[in-house]
């Protein structure tokens, strides 16, 4: 654009002219008062129409945004289980701590994945906020898929496992494909995802049921027998 006073050419989003230092009157952008972490976020959410891209955007950024995608996930996932837990022995504030506790566990397992398959496909440690990145656009369909099934729970509860078995397919290929990008992987990089991810998403499960377990008195006798209703694996990642 061009200044209305002096007819300098201005970029389209300066507010005055650095000719004559009269205001342009361009509207400034709503995202201009963002801090950056919030607006690379954003900025992720709206390429996720492009998925490929917003993949590539979250595996090159070296930013700290992935915190938010990370914390909604911990939130979203404590109070879908604390809503939905059935539990004689804890209200609903206790379900909700013990979730935290045991979403916080998730995270970190899968965190651990995520800079270890990095590390052992490309052969150097990955930025740990390219990992944190990376996870958090990778938690997006499972914090939208826990959202859905609040409803389903208390209106249609047989498709709770539909959904949250497609969030589950789509944080894999998310993270399959990011790990990629973040390095250049081995020719063995698929056999190290799948070990790794899955030795990861074993441990939590097995530490989430000895916690639980723990407070409901379920498997004190046999922390590896008799699960009760956390005995489903999935349950514990949604």
């Amino acid at each position: 654009m061009f200044c209305k006073n002096c007819g300098k050419q201005l970029p389209d989003d300066a507010q005055f002219c650095d000719g004559c230092g009269q205001p342009t009157g361009a509207v400034k952008p709503a995202s201009a008062g963002m801090p950056p972490f919030v607006k690379s976020f954003l900025d992720q959410l709206k390429a996720l129409v492009n998925p490929t891209q917003a993949i590539g955007l979250a595996a090159q950024s070296t930013g700290f945004e992935g915190v938010i995608g990370v914390g909604l996930y911990w939130i979203i996932f404590a109070l879908f289980n604390a809503l939905v837990m059935d539990n004689e022995f804890l209200n609903f504030g206790a379900l909700f701590g013990l979730s935290l506790v045991t979403g916080l566990l998730y995270l970190g397992f899968t965190y651990g994945a995520i800079y270890l398959i990095s590390f052992l496909s490309a052969g150097k440690a990955p930025n740990p906020f390219t990992a944190l990145n990376v996870l958090g656009l990778a938690l997006i369909p499972t914090c939208v898929a826990n959202l859905v099934n609040m409803g389903f729970h208390f209106a249609w509860w047989g498709l709770e496992s539909f959904v949250s078995d497609v969030a589950y397919i789509f944080l894999i290929l998310i993270l399959y494909v990011a790990i990629q990008k973040m390095g250049k992987p081995v020719r063995s990089y698929f056999w190290i995802f799948c070990a790794v991810l899955a030795l990861a998403f074993v441990l939590s499960a097995i530490f989430s049921d000895l916690i639980l377990g723990a407070y409901t008195e379920n498997v004190y006798s046999n922390p590896f027998g008799d699960l009760g209703d956390y005995s489903d694996l999935g349950d514990l990642f949604y």
